[in-house]
């Protein structure tokens, strides 16, 4: 997102202050959520909260006749509004047709904002929008990445050092959304502390667990049963649930079966981390996971999680058993 696209100054109330429409492209929701907040403070610096957002939603039930009549009735409170169009990649070309002639004379009562996620840049849709009104909403680097931790930080008061803010960046997600949520970890964990220290994340972000089932993954892939049990008992006595387990091991076998189909692609690393949401301190460890178990042996897992997952939700069995069997499985 070019830093165009996010300053926000203080301007009176006037459409021509901001656009009338914008296309916003990439799967990051937490710089899209950034964008409509940052608009609405610039339509309205002194009450952007009454600043009304409209949702429609293609995979719902939508019409394009009832979005566009929503943008051209005035709100109630403000007399202007944001009208946001989720999934509008997904929709039918007769759809998105229907909106050529709005985009050419947009109403003055609202913004329309069309989430288009991976409307490709070929398409004749974006043709219809001027460099202004598209908005790339994806990180591409990891320099962008240490850019926007760094302001974060910054807004909420806090110092962290260079060290400290790698050690975050290795130990959180790839998107916004995942960041967000760690960092506003770390600033209520430090309360009144003014700097963030490379200690504080490793005590909060970082988890034993997380390396007992990558050693799992290695186990199951040398159909080593033994050490299997053994890392399933470990973390049943560590207060996980069965149901919790299974979860969980389907979670990472998930990401690990990603993991290799975007590898065989030849894709790279930093986008493998976003796209699969793992944080980048763990792509080795996804990676080593997916060179070390077949297509075929993955498939195989997942049939065995699924039929243990109905098993412990349907019967009697006893989970201990069930996690029992379950490794012999995972193993076979």
């Amino acid at each position: 997102m070019t830093e165009q696209n996010l300053n926000i100054k203080s301007k009176s109330y006037h459409p021509d202050a901001w656009e009338n429409v914008y296309l916003l492209r990439g799967y990051d929701e937490g710089l899209k959520e950034d964008f409509i907040r940052n608009l609405r403070v610039k339509i309205s610096p002194s009450f952007p909260n009454e600043i009304e957002v409209i949702s429609f939603d293609v995979r719902e039930d939508f019409a394009s006749q009832k979005v566009l009549e929503e943008c051209c009735i005035p709100s109630l409170f403000f007399g202007y509004k944001i009208v946001y169009l989720k999934n509008f990649d997904l929709a039918k070309k007769d759809e998105r047709d229907k909106f050529t002639d709005y985009l050419k004379n947009p109403s003055e009562s609202a913004c329309l904002i069309f989430d288009a996620g991976s409307l490709s840049k070929k398409d004749k849709f974006i043709d219809l929008f001027g460099p202004n009104q598209i908005v790339e909403c994806v990180i591409d680097s990891k320099i962008e990445m240490v850019q926007w931790a760094q302001s974060y930080f910054n807004k909420a008061g806090k110092e962290i050092s260079t060290s400290a803010l790698e050690a975050f960046l290795d130990s959180t997600g790839a998107t916004v959304l995942e960041m967000k949520s760690d960092a506003d970890k770390l600033v209520l964990y430090v309360g009144e502390r003014k700097s963030i220290q490379q200690e504080d994340i490793t005590l909060l972000l970082s988890g034993e667990s997380v390396h007992d089932v990558f050693e799992l993954t290695d186990a199951v892939s040398q159909r080593n049963l033994r050490r299997t049990l053994m890392i399933l008992h470990h973390l049943f006595h560590q207060g996980k649930s069965s149901i919790e387990l299974v979860g969980w091991l389907s979670w990472h076998f998930r990401r690990v079966w990603m993991t290799k189909s975007l590898l065989d692609r030849k894709i790279s690393p930093f986008q493998i981390s976003k796209r699969v949401h793992i944080g980048q301190r763990y792509f080795s460890d996804f990676a080593k996971n997916a060179a070390q178990i077949s297509h075929g042996h993955l498939h195989r897992i997942f049939q065995s999680l699924l039929s243990t997952d109905c098993a412990m939700k349907s019967s009697f069995w006893d989970d201990r058993l069930l996690l029992e069997t379950l490794s012999g499985e995972l193993c076979a």
